[in-house]
């Protein structure tokens, strides 16, 4: 169902929000454990991306279901919020690290070009003025 929900929301945000929402409700419904319902909300919620706001806004919702129906299973989303830092957190240092890398590569790559191109003005210094 979310393969298909994906598919049929692709650029429909809020389509996707309301289909999202509605497979997480029938998770609840369908007594599945906790693991279970970790596990597939974990493979929905990978699957139908969310811009930021409309995550947002699910998160709320579901925190406010969860604790309606005393139910809490998912809200513990700590991990699963953790493990998107982590990933974002690597991402991002990983950009910074290629950009540092690429900075010192190209100021280490001028130093050696220069000092070559030096050492090829001495040499046709010195081919000239023995020439001469």
């Amino acid at each position: 169902m979310a393969h298909l929900h994906t598919q049929v929301t692709r650029h429909k945000p809020d389509e996707r929000y309301a289909l999202k929402w509605n497979l997480i409700r029938r998770l609840y419904r369908q007594g599945y454990n906790r693991t279970e319902i970790q596990s597939l909300f974990k493979f929905i919620d990978w699957l139908m991306a969310l811009p930021p706001e409309l995550e947002r806004q699910l998160e709320e919702e579901l925190a406010s279901y969860e604790e309606e129906h005393k139910m809490p299973y998912i809200t513990s989303i700590e991990p699963i919020g953790m493990e998107r830092g982590l990933q974002k957190g690597l991402q991002q240092g990983l950009q910074q690290g290629l950009q540092q890398g690429l900075q010192q590569g190209l100021q280490q790559g001028l130093q050696q070009g220069l000092q070559q191109g030096l050492e090829l003005v001495k040499k046709e210094r010195l081919r000239i003025a023995r020439k001469s």
